[in-house]
């Protein structure tokens, strides 16, 4: 089941930058933070055993940042291609990211509560990037 979660996630991702390209005024009429919220993610909750973290483990890549929701999740991204990979949002500030492709964020709800706080810190700590990053946000 996991190839219908691929081509659903990777038709969001399209649509996403074809929408973004056709608007590139939008980036510049508000702050970075709220336009990756607003302009930059895909969130989709599919339910549990869907091929999420599947998804996430095939897809990610060398410069994509991903955060699990604790250190217990991180033993199932083992064989993960990507060299940031965070249960921390603390940990992840402090490397100071320059050019990162992919924001995954594995069961958001969770990883947010976990770090006691909400999405747009998230979206804030990547505000300096070089790059107009993707968030995709694969769980409630």
């Amino acid at each position: 089941m996991s190839w219908k979660l691929d081509c659903i996630v990777k038709l969001a991702v399209e649509e996403n930058i074809r929408v973004r390209s056709m608007n590139p005024q939008w980036e510049k009429s508000i702050p970075r933070p709220y336009y990756f919220k607003e302009n930059c993610t895909v969130h989709i909750n599919i339910g549990r055993a869907t091929g999420k973290t599947k998804y996430i483990l095939d897809n990610s890549e060398i410069g994509d940042v991903v955060f699990t929701f604790s250190e217990i999740s991180k033993d199932l991204y083992r064989s993960i291609k990507t060299k940031h990979l965070f249960s921390s949002l603390r940990t992840c500030v402090k490397e100071k990211l320059i050019n990162v492709n992919f924001v995954y964020i594995d069961e958001p709800s969770l990883f947010l509560k976990n770090q006691n706080c909400n999405i747009m810190d998230v979206y804030e700590a990547f505000k300096y990037v070089d790059s107009e990053p993707i968030f995709i946000l694969l769980g409630e």
